[in-house]
């Protein structure tokens, strides 16, 4: 029965909330959404929506599962699922970070200023990279771990994209510069990204 005390059902705010479908392709939805979300082209209650879930429900889930982990010192990243173990303990004796459990990995300073330089290039020239490419800058930028499936990404991006350094604009004497090319290549932290990503997926192949 409906209770007495509820108001007109012309003034009720209410949703209604689909059952949710499996994707072909898990992998590529969730990197899809990521970048709708990094792009402001969709609303986390939208991407909730489409899984039949309420999005005020998850996330008052998340926030206690992740009060939970930080009062049993367990730091995570960005994302739900990524345990992030602290940098100090993802490097090794040589120097270079080590491929762990959590398969997540810090951006370093380097990278994060390259980032920042292709963001600001971008929107002063409107040239140079896609939205995947300024979604990953605004990561590497603001500091957040990187899972090793990102990172083995980037490893294929810098490997498709070295020859774009032969192409006119690249250095700063050149006419056009920062050339387009120039431009992505920041956006995904610029050589230190590509010595990062290339000296951890090795490690990980190995």
């Amino acid at each position: 029965m409906i209770p007495d005390d509820l108001p007109p059902v012309s003034e009720w705010n209410w949703t209604w909330v689909w059952n949710g479908n499996d994707g072909i392709d898990p992998v590529k939805e969730a990197n899809a959404a990521e970048t709708r979300l990094a792009s402001l082209t969709t609303s986390l209650a939208d991407e909730y929506a489409k899984q039949g879930k309420q999005w005020d429900v998850q996330l008052r889930q998340i926030a206690a599962e992740r009060q939970l982990m930080s009062e049993l010192g367990l730091a995570i990243g960005n994302r739900p699922t990524q345990i992030v173990v602290p940098q100090s303990d993802a490097v090794n004796a040589a120097g270079g970070p080590e491929v762990t459990a959590a398969e997540s990995y810090k951006p370093t300073a380097e990278m994060a200023e390259e980032a920042e330089r292709g963001l600001a290039w971008r929107q002063e020239f409107n040239r140079g990279g896609t939205e995947i490419g300024v979604a990953r800058a605004r990561d590497i930028s603001n500091g957040r771990p990187l899972s090793l499936d990102t990172v083995k990404r980037m490893a294929s991006y810098f490997a498709r994209h070295e020859v774009d350094k032969q192409g006119e604009g690249w250095s700063e004497d050149e006419d056009g510069y920062p050339s387009a090319g120039r431009i992505a290549w920041a956006l995904w932290g610029g050589d230190a990204g590509q010595t990062f990503a290339n000296r951890i997926t090795e490690r990980a192949n190995a």
